[in-house]
């Protein structure tokens, strides 16, 4: 397991970045590589002991322990309950910012991935380019915002989803490192794209204007520095609706009672 990590780290970190094409802005490299496990992407930052402890009355200790559910080898028929594995992928961004209209281009995603046995590695190759392609939107357009409880940008003239003019090369490298309890020793390879590859961009974000970016996507406003990052604006409820739905049915009436609006 730390050798499939050390094999993806070393990979991620000396691919070769893109050249520059002379534009205005800041180009970065994410800074760190974002490694995910099967119940975590990223690792928190440390925050020294002692400061925790001025805070603390007496020190808090306490261990966890992580246990899947019993599993059982395949059976001759290729059956039965055998999936649980860990799979480990990273990836890094390089971005061009434009820190005066928020303005960002990604030049290129360099990525790493466990993949077990790659049985079609074009095919495998593609989920990993359609995963960050996901995970790209989710860093830097697909937000849902809502006005008085209602979706104002319910089409997609206004969600906006990544096209094929915003995504990036994609410098994929396959870890081949079968594993004995799955079919072929194969490991699923999708989902993992889609995690790294929002906090990767980021983290590129952070680096090209230095500024904390809490929340994703991350809005030009953000990059700029108008308002803070991550804070929900204030919003007050909505009133309830008070117009009466469909007439309740009797059964319901004798076990709830009539519910009539204030």
């Amino acid at each position: 397991m730390v050798d499939v990590m050390e094999r993806i780290a070393s990979i991620v970190s000396t691919a070769r970045c893109p050249p520059s094409n002379g534009g205005s802005g800041r180009r970065f490299r994410s800074p760190t590589n974002t490694f995910t496990t099967a119940n975590s992407h990223r690792r928190p930052q440390k925050v020294p002991s002692e400061a925790i402890a001025e805070l603390l009355d007496e020190p808090v200790d306490e261990t966890v322990s992580f246990r899947h559910r019993p599993t059982e080898p395949l059976d001759e028929r290729g059956q039965g309950d055998a999936h649980a594995m860990f799979a480990f992928a990273a990836e890094r961004a390089v971005v061009e910012v434009d820190e005066e209209l928020g303005l960002v281009r990604v030049l290129q995603i360099a990525a790493a991935k466990d993949v077990g046995q790659a049985l079609n590695p074009q095919a495998v190759v593609g989920q990993i380019e359609g995963g960050t392609a996901q995970g790209l939107g989710l860093a830097l357009l697909e937000e849902l915002r809502l006005d008085g409880g209602r979706i104002a940008n319910a089409s997609f003239t206004d969600y906006l989803i990544p096209t094929i003019l915003d995504m990036p090369g994609v410098e994929s490298r396959l870890i081949e490192e079968p594993e004995p309890g799955a079919p072929f020793g194969a490991k699923g390879v999708g989902e993992l794209s889609t995690l790294v590859s929002t906090p990767a961009v980021v983290a590129a974000l952070r680096a090209a204007t230095g500024r904390e970016l809490h929340r994703a996507p991350v809005r030009p406003e953000d990059l700029v520095g108008i308002g803070e990052p991550g804070t929900p604006r204030p919003r007050p409820w909505p009133m309830p609706p008070t117009a009466l739905g469909p007439t309740p049915t009797r059964g319901y009436v004798e076990r709830h009672g009539r519910i009539d609006p204030a």
